[in-house]
């Protein structure tokens, strides 16, 4: 899966504090614990004084419209020079990323500390997340598998996208998530971009604040499906049931295809990034949901993290149907 990361002559759009993420790219990386202000975080990854904002759009002559049309520009952080993102209704109101930072730092209400921001899509698209302190470990006396819980507020530059916020567990390990979109969740905020748009601080933070019940509903299951044991059989029933093996006239190409996704699954199950807890059905999840957000190309208008975080509802669905069926073969 391609980072997209926005780049120029060496240098990348990305600082984080803690593990090197997965792509190896970063230009500021500080040790985990490190306290970092969001202006830091936000210098560091090239994400300040952007200056985003409106031109008009205009009508080539020939041609007329019934709406009101604006381009949407930025001063670039490594040029100097005018970047076009894209363009939107003439009620569009640009958001700074130093305003989509300090609504994050609101959220958090001075309880965490930013860990990740970066531009992705040439600027498009930018994301920011903060590491919260209401995490977990599994099994503690046994298999000790830790699960972290993130704020992720994400925003488009590029009209495609409202402001979002989502409160995230991840496991660091893998750096694999687990967005499981739980019935009694209702864990993500969303601000649009227009100057009438509210933003209401207080009701976002008691929507996120339902993330508490979130995490501990999501624990009780993860907790559960950690000791849950299987044998290598009821893996491999486990992944052949969400992806079964197509009918014998799809031709070779789809059962070559098949089985190339089956190796990729055992070699997820069977790797370091769950080698404490393979032989279990949180193992076995955890393989197919790395497969989902790291073996899985993103479309251009989301991001892999943003996707693997909670914001593409396919593949939420598609990990909704992954978490019955390791249930239903583990017997859980």
């Amino acid at each position: 899966m391609s980072h997209e990361l926005e780049q120029h002559e060496g240098k990348v759009a990305f600082a984080l504090v803690g593990d090197t993420a997965w792509h190896g790219l970063a230009n500021a990386k500080w040790d985990a614990g490190t306290v970092v202000s969001v202006s830091e975080m936000l210098e560091a990854a090239f994400l300040a004084k952007w200056n985003v904002r409106t031109e008009p759009w205009e009508i080539p002559d020939g041609y007329s419209s019934d709406k009101d049309y604006v381009r949407i520009v930025r001063t670039n952080p490594f040029t100097g020079t005018t970047d076009i993102l894209g363009q939107a209704l003439g009620s569009y109101t640009p958001a700074q990323n130093e305003d989509v930072a300090t609504f994050g730092d609101a959220l958090t209400m001075g309880g965490a500390y930013p860990e990740t921001a970066g531009s992705i899509y040439g600027g498009k698209r930018i994301f920011l997340s903060w590491l919260l302190p209401h995490g977990m470990v599994l099994d503690e006396s046994g298999r000790a598998d830790e699960v972290k819980s993130y704020l992720l507020v994400t925003t488009s530059h590029d009209g495609s996208s409202s402001t979002k916020a989502l409160v995230t567990p991840v496991r660091t390990v893998c750096r694999n998530t687990l967005m499981l979109a739980l019935e009694s969740a209702k864990n993500m905020v969303s601000v649009r971009h227009t100057k009438n748009a509210p933003v209401a601080i207080e009701d976002a933070r008691k929507t996120l604040r339902i993330s508490a019940s979130y995490m501990d509903a999501f624990q009780r299951e993860a907790q559960m499906l950690i000791q849950t044991d299987i044998t290598n059989q009821q893996a491999h029933d486990i992944f052949e049931r969400v992806y079964p093996m197509p009918d014998k006239d799809a031709g070779k190409a789809s059962l070559t295809k098949w089985e190339t996704k089956q190796d990729s699954l055992w070699e997820y199950y069977t790797g370091s990034t769950c080698e404490n807890i393979i032989g279990t059905a949180w193992g076995a999840l955890n393989a197919l949901t790395e497969q989902v957000d790291y073996g899985t190309k993103s479309r251009s208008a989301e991001t892999g993290l943003a996707a693997a975080a909670g914001f593409d509802a396919a593949r939420n669905n598609k990990r909704n149907e992954m978490l019955a069926v390791v249930k239903s073969v583990a017997l859980v």
